[in-house]
């Protein structure tokens, strides 16, 4: 059967076979299960409760990746998750994730997985490796997510890719937007550290 849909002709430039078919299941996926352009319900209950709190610190931290999930990825991906380790050289792949401290003492876990999630966090203690900005200007969780919405898009702001749209570009993304951050935090969160 042949698809004659315009919009799928673009993807397919430039792409073999398997990558066109994992950014339609992609699409797909997005589509059907996490809608495109918004916050899944629980993480907008939280984003909606403190988006117009003050931001005072924000900590970026960075977990190696269970090896379970890892054969998992690799699964799904084909093995495109293996060849993405061997051509990057990573021995080890990691998930970011930051820990926003808000004025009101409230503090957010804020990550991108399949979808973004934000949760509060009862008690979280600053580990060896992490790093910290302190905020030192007006900076609301509402206006961090608008300021970066508006930089990168909607698209790469909220929808999955594990390749390019993924925790790492998420965290990186939301930071340089809000003229955040330093080189050496940049190098962390690229794994260059």
């Amino acid at each position: 059967m042949i698809d004659n849909r315009k919009d799928l002709v673009p993807v397919m430039i430039g792409y073999g076979f398997k990558d066109t078919l994992l950014k339609y299941l992609d699409k797909v996926k997005s589509a059907v299960f996490f809608p495109t352009e918004s916050l899944p319900k629980s993480a907008l209950r939280v984003f909606e409760k403190y988006k117009d709190s003050q931001i005072v610190k924000i900590e970026v931290n960075r977990e190696p990746v269970n090896r379970v999930l890892q054969k998992v990825l690799n699964i799904i991906t084909f093995g495109g998750f293996e060849m993405a380790k061997k051509r990057l050289s990573y021995d080890d792949m990691f998930h970011l994730y930051m820990i926003v401290e808000l004025d009101i003492g409230v503090k957010l876990k804020i990550e991108k997985n399949q979808k973004i999630n934000i949760e509060e966090v009862k008690s979280y203690k600053l580990e060896r490796n992490d790093m910290m900005i302190t905020i030192d200007r007006p900076l609301t969780l509402q206006s961090m997510f608008k300021n970066t919405i508006d930089k990168v898009g909607a698209y790469r702001f909220y929808i999955y890719s594990a390749f390019k749209n993924n925790c790492q570009r998420f965290i990186l993304d939301i930071l340089q937007s809000n003229n955040l951050g330093n080189p050496e935090m940049v190098k962390y969160i690229l794994g260059n550290h």
